[in-house]
Formats: C-alpha cells, structure tokens, sequence
C-alpha cells in the first residue's frame, strides 16, 4: 500500500496554530518589559520630586522672617518643584493635607508634631498620580491585557542637619603680620555665616599648631587631648561673644587670656609675637611655639573635639578645615623642630585617614602661596570626603575662600 503525503496547505496550517499563541505570548513580554520600564521610571521621578519638594519647603521656612510666612513659603516652594518636574508621562499631585511641619528629633529619629510652629526643623511632601483623582500612570502596551493605569506615589522629608566644624589653624612664625590678620578676618566671616545661618545643635570650634599644639590659654603643648584654642562649643547668642574673642586673639601679642580686641603685630620681628605663648608648660622645650609646621598635631585635638562632643549621633554633620601657608617639616628641613622632626606630611596623613575612616569627618584644606616653601599636594594628600582644596597667592582671597567652604557644608538631611 502506498503512503499519501500531506499536502504543503496542510503542513502550514499546524504552524498556524502555533504562530496565534506565540504572538501573543510575545505581545505579553513586550508589554512586561515597556510597562515595567515605564512604572520604574515614574516611580524614581517621584522620589526624586518629593524629596526636592521637601527639601525647597525647608529652606524656603528656614528663609523666611516669620513662621506665618516660612508656612506660606514653604508651600509655595513645594508646590513649584511639583509643578515643574515630570513624573512619568505626566505631573504629579501634591497630596492633601502636605507639606507637614514637624520636629525630627535627632537623636532618636523620630518625627514629632510641632506645638503650634514652635521647634519646626523637618518638613514631609506627600506627591501621587492616582486613578481616584483621573491622574494615574497610563500604560502603553499591558492595555491590551486589561492593564489601563497603574497608581504612583512617593513620599519625601527633609529635616534640618545640625554641624560640628573646627578650623585647624596655622600658629607658625611665618603667619605674622599681613597673613595672620586676613586669616582672623576669614575666620571671622566662616563663623558669621554660620551665625546667620544657624541650625539648632550647630558647634564651632579652632585649634592651632606650628611645631606644638595650642591649647586654650596660649600655651604651647603636645598633648593632643589638652583643651584647644577654642574648644568645639555650641554657636548660639549666648557663646558668640566668647568665640569672636578666641578668633580675635589669634597671634595677638596679649593672648594669654581671651581678649575682646586684636593687637596689632610688628612686622619688624617675624617672631616676635611667638613670644606671648611662653608659659609654664612642661611639654614644651621652648616656653613657646616654635617656628615650624606641623598640622597632625592641630588636626589630632580637632579629631578628640569632633570624636566626643560632635558625634553624639549619627545625623551630626562633622567637618574639619585645615589651613597652612608652608611646608610641612620633615626630618630633613627642620632638625630642631622637636615633634614635628619626623615626617609631618606622614603624620598629618594618618590624622586625615583616622578622622574620616574612624569618626567621618570630611576635610578641606587652604594654602596660602606666601612663596615660600609650600607645596599643594601635601594638602590635596589631606581632603577627605566632600571636602576640597584651595590655594591662593593673596591673603586677601581668604575670606571668599572660607566662605565657599562655608556655604559647601550641607545644612540638611533628606530621608
């Protein structure tokens, strides 16, 4: 008997049936992958928007001469980033009843009602494209499968972060005269930015070095948990006085105490204001600072300040900015300069390492080309963080340098 073979419209009528549910089958990956992408999206541009939402709010309260006005303000601010980013294919809603005011207490991490606007220092933004209000995500190909729209929203605060600086400042003999007096005035206008742009919690503080440490009656020491020129201490009203006095009486001649006035430095002498340090200080070999530069020992009781009284939770913000217009000493340059003979590049490396990998401090640091011995990589060696450096040949750019390092440490935290 012979065997009759099918015909060609045959055979393609069983690949028929398996072409029908592949397509669709492929329609649905299609619809996965399109859809899914697009959701994602929408999801990171909402997050995106609350949390800049909130942190705008904040900023714009904080800015503003009254509570009445900073809520007027800060609504204003939240409602203007909403209105002009994209989530998704569209715009998102500010949900009702945000912003939120509230209190973030920092050390525990929770966020309290306000009574009344009192404490006010956090603010919540709440955004949503939902079905409920004719708003949500269309989707592009999962319509097919019934799938028309899927709901997103998101959910920002921000809260104000409280900050711990000290300023490492260099006490050597080459800062006399001209250098000394703009490096006070920058540290002055750092501090009264900080003053006008205060956060609850926020501590400030200076120490000093040249081959010894400085402590905070002018004695020279090498002892790197002695009390610092100006111990880390909160900036309010109550401390501003004591702190303009402490930066007033940098290398001054009559430094012994604190003083509300600076001294005018002879230039005549490139030393002779080292002078006034001398103190019954058994530490040092000298009776005074010393003519060398040796910031590790700076940076070290800068460290002890930051470590106990700057961390008392995580949320603190801890900031260190180091500022020198010399080499640093090694054994080579500077035989008789007591601790600071052996590698101080090596040393104040060490510092930087165990501030920001021990305790998180980020670090600047400020080199003032007075075109003597100096030399940039040893401070670029020292940044740490977010931290930066600078370099300028003219004492004068001081101040607008401290100011930028100012305005660069950040002044909340977005959750």
């Amino acid at each position: 008997m012979g065997i009759t073979m099918p015909s060609r419209r045959q055979r393609r009528g069983n690949y028929s049936m398996f072409m029908g549910p592949g397509v669709f089958v492929l329609l649905g990956f299609s619809a996965l992958a399109v859809d899914i992408s697009l959701i994602t999206m929408a999801e990171q541009q909402a997050q995106a928007t609350a949390d800049a939402a909130s942190h705008a709010a904040l900023v714009a309260y904080r800015s503003s001469a009254s509570p009445a006005a900073g809520l007027t303000a800060g609504n204003a601010a939240a409602n203007y980033i909403i209105n002009r980013n994209q989530v998704g294919t569209g715009q998102a809603d500010l949900t009702p009843g945000f912003p939120k005011y509230r209190i973030y207490d920092h050390a525990t991490g929770n966020f309290l009602p306000p009574s009344g606007t009192t404490g006010i220092n956090a603010v919540e933004v709440q955004i949503d494209r939902l079905d409920t209000n004719a708003n949500a995500q269309q989707t592009l190909l999962a319509s097919m499968f019934g799938v028309n729209s899927v709901d997103i929203d998101a959910r920002g605060v921000t809260a104000h972060q409280m900050r711990a600086i000290m300023l490492v400042q260099d006490f050597s003999c080459s800062m006399n005269g001209s250098n000394m007096q703009a490096s006070r005035t920058a540290t002055t206008g750092f501090f009264a930015y900080l003053q006008n742009f205060q956060q609850p919690g926020d501590m400030f503080g200076i120490t000093g070095y040249a081959d010894q440490g400085v402590d905070n009656v002018g004695y020279g020491t090498l002892v790197r948990t002695d009390d610092p020129w100006l111990p880390l201490m909160l900036t309010t009203p109550a401390n501003w006085s004591l702190i303009q006095s402490k930066i007033n009486g940098i290398c001054s001649r009559d430094n012994m105490k604190d003083i509300a006035g600076v001294t005018t430095i002879s230039p005549g002498n490139v030393c002779n204001w080292n002078n006034a340090y001398v103190g019954p200080d058994p530490d040092s070999s000298t009776g005074s600072l010393g003519v060398c530069t040796n910031p590790s020992i700076g940076m070290q009781m800068a460290i002890d300040e930051l470590a106990n009284k700057g961390k008392t939770h995580k949320t603190y913000f801890r900031g260190m900015v180091v500022f020198s217009d010399g080499v640093f000493n090694t054994t080579n340059s500077k035989p008789n300069c007591g601790a600071s003979a052996a590698d101080s590049t090596a040393e104040a490396i060490i510092a930087a390492d165990e501030a920001f990998t021990l305790h998180d401090i980020n670090i600047w640091t400020v080199l003032l080309d007075t075109g003597g011995s100096i030399n940039i990589s040893q401070m670029e060696a020292l940044e740490r963080g977010i931290g930066d450096t600078y370099e300028t040949n003219a004492a004068a750019d001081l101040p607008a340098i401290y100011r930028t390092i100012a305005e660069q440490i950040p002044t909340t935290l977005v959750f």
